[in-house]
């Protein structure tokens, strides 16, 4: 900029006019852009128990801008719903993400969605491949009319549904294999369908039933130590 002034005035001047439009104009996609940024929300983690104790292991890190979480130890093979900003809710929605860190490499988390009042997800569990569902807190109580049916193990047939498998059709998981692991949830909002990529993958369906402009977000549920990303700052 210097060097353009000791050279030019009126093209210094011009090009600082067009450097205020252009701030100006960028400024008005800051909103927008907000909106479609991805982070987890410390304050709708939804702890295992309501025992001090387990909600002190329950607590969660957050880094990275929020794209980023660790659970340093979830008790007793249970752990916390975490829950990430809104969704839109038209139209078709993906969003990634990383396992950074499973206990074990076993992959005892769940990847997916809730509804934005966090009180009921559905997810991929890693460890066995299959769909499986969590109330918060946990009960049995049905879902409002027109959502997806059944808690985890109760439901019909879309609960625990095998979603993984290998090129022959058999049950397949990611049990041993969680690190480094990058799970995509798609939602197609209009037609009310959930599915799965896993790293990179072609797209697993995993469920259908939900309400045309259901308003999700995502949702991790871990059990044991884990830390997971967003693979992708904005929607």
């Amino acid at each position: 900029g210097r060097n353009l002034l000791a050279i030019d005035l009126l093209s210094a001047l011009r090009c600082r006019q067009a450097c205020k439009l252009l701030r100006d104009h960028l400024a008005a996609l800051v909103p927008e852009a907000d909106a479609r940024r991805l982070q987890w929300v410390a304050e709708m983690t939804v702890p295992s128990t309501s025992r001090p104790e387990q909600r002190d292991a329950d607590a969660i890190a957050l880094s990275d801008f929020g794209r980023s979480f660790k659970l340093a130890a979830a008790a007793r093979g249970t752990g916390p719903s975490i829950f990430g900003t809104p969704l839109p809710t038209t139209g078709k929605t993906a969003f990634s993400v990383r396992v950074d860190h499973s206990k074990g490499n076993e992959g005892c988390v769940k990847v997916g969605v809730a509804r934005a009042d966090g009180s009921l997800g559905w997810g991929l569990f890693l460890y066995t491949g299959r769909l499986l569902r969590r109330w918060e807190p946990a009960g049995t109580v049905p879902p409002p009319d027109g959502w997806p049916e059944a808690p985890d193990g109760l439901g019909p047939e879309d609960n625990q549904k095998q979603v993984m498998k290998d090129a022959a059709g058999r049950p397949a998981n990611l049990n041993g294999k969680a690190k480094g692991a990058v799970i995509t949830v798609c939602i197609d909002h209009d037609a009310g369908t959930l599915g799965f990529r896993v790293n990179g993958g072609p797209l697993l369906e995993a469920l259908k039933g939900f309400p045309v402009g259901a308003a999700l977000r995502p949702w991790v549920y871990c059990a044991f130590e884990h830390a997971l990303s967003f693979a992708q700052a904005h929607l």
